[in-house]
């Protein structure tokens, strides 16, 4: 089912790359022109000047739909999580404060990147250039961009979720 859920909520990224690539970027402007009319669109995420359209569409679906990927994503760890399975004879406080300030700086890095900074990957090294100008190569590094967050969903579960039980489990 987590499998599922995840390509499932990745397909759209994909399927915006593969409509930018075979009828061309400006076939996205009907929907770029929506999403301005309607605010939805923001300058943070990964912009590209050459793929304004397929970036602005792209990033719009990541904005709107990572909140809710991300909570949905927590209780599918949760439900596929065996607690009874694990070992963790090696528990510190200091592990757990470390975890939690780490997990917290990814997530407030990837939300600063997703939804304030509008970076111009055009202006980037030889490899992000290319993906600036490829919808295809465009569409998965966005993709991977969602993967972080379900990355950090699963750190987030483990530290604010399974620790705190844990630690109430061996009081």
């Amino acid at each position: 089912m987590l499998y599922f859920f995840i390509s499932a909520s990745i397909t759209p990224i994909l399927l915006i790359g593969i409509a930018s690539q075979l009828m061309g970027d400006s076939s996205l402007a009907p929907i770029f022109n929506f999403l301005s009319l309607k605010h939805l669109m923001g300058s943070g995420g990964m912009q590209s000047e050459t793929l304004k359209n397929t970036a602005a569409v792209t990033f719009s679906y990541i904005r709107l739909s990572i909140p809710i990927y991300f909570i949905a994503i927590i209780f599918l760890f949760r439900r596929d999580f065996a607690f009874s399975n694990l070992d963790l004879s090696h528990f510190s406080w200091k592990r757990v404060t470390l975890s939690l300030f780490a997990i917290g700086g990814m997530l407030a890095f990837m939300v600063y990147i997703t939804y304030f900074d509008g970076s111009n990957l055009e202006s980037g090294r030889y490899i992000i250039r290319i993906a600036a100008t490829n919808p295809i190569l465009y569409s998965i590094l966005a993709s991977c961009h969602v993967m972080m967050f379900y990355f950090i969903a699963h750190l987030t579960f483990i530290s604010l979720i399974f620790q705190p039980i844990y630690l109430i489990k061996n009081r």
